[in-house]
């Protein structure tokens, strides 16, 4: 139906978006598993290591994200963004 009028039909569903293709997927996968613990534990597990790595290292904002509960996850990463 659309080949009557038009040449070409953008669905805007590519197969990086069905299959995960996208690292993006994957790493939201995996950090959906830490989700899943509860927050004071993922608080005990995660921030109290985040509080004594030095300031810039690589790991700190990582660890610093699992800390928090997900209303705070968002601005935290914007706040690493404008950095």
């Amino acid at each position: 139906m659309a080949r009557q009028e038009v040449t070409v039909c953008l669905s805007g569903d590519g197969g990086d978006e069905a299959m995960a293709g996208y690292p993006r997927y994957s790493k939201a996968i995996r950090e959906g598993i830490v989700y899943r613990l509860p927050l004071e534990l993922r608080r005990v597990l995660f921030g109290l290591p985040a509080q004594f790595l030095p300031v810039g290292f690589k790991g700190e904002h990582m660890l610093q994200r699992f800390a928090l509960a997900q209303a705070e996850r968002y601005p935290f990463a914007m706040r690493q963004v404008s950095k």
